[in-house]
């Protein structure tokens, strides 16, 4: 899968295991706000949509236990569209209540929004597929943060310059 780099990142890494990570993150301008969106992909072979359905469930049930930090709304689908065969997606948002800044002694409580986002691709030529997970996540002060709307809306551009096909 190609797809375009979100413009809001300024620095980025890449390794086999983790995929592509883009994050923001600039202490001059905020110390509590920070943005990070991460690709990656791994090879599964769905039957069909059932079988991408028990997977996606399986993958909203881990974020439902993993959730370390203050819920605040639970894991909520959405109806985010793609190329893909099959798409899936999330938001929900959280409380980090313990975060690792501090401001004039204080250690303010923080909000996480974040989508999630899983698309099937299979090959046309050799019947296999990839399934691709992305995460967008913001992490802030309430008023530094964007909408679930204005995410939405950015999540939706990264999946709309996603291409899929046989790269070299």
């Amino acid at each position: 899968m190609m797809f375009s780099v979100p413009p809001s990142t300024n620095r980025s890494a890449y390794n086999v295991i983790g995929g592509f990570m883009f994050a923001y993150y600039e202490p001059n301008v905020s110390q509590t706000y920070s943005e990070v969106d991460r690709v990656y992909g791994e090879k599964r072979n769905f039957s069909g949509k059932d079988d991408f359905d028990k997977f996606i469930n399986k993958q909203t049930g881990k974020l439902k236990k993993g959730r370390k930090i203050g819920d605040r709304g639970g894991v909520t689908p959405d109806s985010l569209s793609s190329q893909a065969d099959f798409i899936s997606s999330v938001y929900y948002l959280s409380e980090d209540t313990s975060p690792d800044i501090s401001i004039q002694g204080v250690h303010p409580s923080l909000e996480v929004r974040e989508y999630n986002a899983w698309l099937y691709k299979k090959d046309s030529q050799t019947g296999k597929g990839d399934i691709y997970t992305i995460v967008f996540s913001e992490r802030g002060l309430p008023e530094e943060l964007h909408t679930k709307k204005e995410i939405r809306l950015k999540i939706q551009r990264f999946l709309d310059s996603c291409e899929f096909g046989r790269y070299n």
